[in-house]
């Protein structure tokens, strides 16, 4: 979305949630920013998983979308799981972004030591996608 003389913004959802999660805010972003909302793998609308994934490959798999979209150094939104997308990102691919915001990521990342060692964490815990939402009815059928 946008146009090629706008700057990039790709703006990363948080975990359960989709690409569409920021639609209502696509209008007002696009008047200043070419706009881009990839859904995350494994999540609704992205590409489906079936085998056991870790977020290593939810990262891997959102920079090789940023590759395929051909972004030249966008600035990158992430919600959440979005927030560490963008981290990770940024610590693997240093100069890839002109600057990443996170929103909602986690209250342990409160400086650059706390962000490397929360990017590091997160990259290495298994993750489960769970596209039928079976372990969120469980709990919630357990409350």
């Amino acid at each position: 979305m946008g146009s090629p003389q706008k700057p990039a913004l790709v703006l990363l959802h948080g975990m359960t949630s989709s690409g569409r999660a920021w639609e209502e805010l696509v209008p007002s972003l696009s008047q200043h920013y070419a706009v881009h909302t990839p859904t995350a793998l494994g999540h609704h609308g992205g590409v489906p998983v079936l085998r056991s994934t870790t977020l290593t490959d939810v990262v891997d798999a959102a920079e090789r979308q940023l590759d395929e979209a051909g972004l030249d150094r966008p600035h990158v939104v992430g919600h959440s799981l979005g927030g560490y997308m963008a981290l990770a990102h940024a610590a693997t691919r240093p100069g890839a972004t002109t600057g990443i915001v996170v929103l909602n990521t986690g209250s342990g990342l409160k400086d650059v030591a706390g962000v490397m060692k929360g990017v590091e964490l997160v990259k290495t815990q298994p993750y489960r996608v769970d596209p039928d939402m079976e372990d969120l009815r469980r709990v919630m059928a357990a409350l």
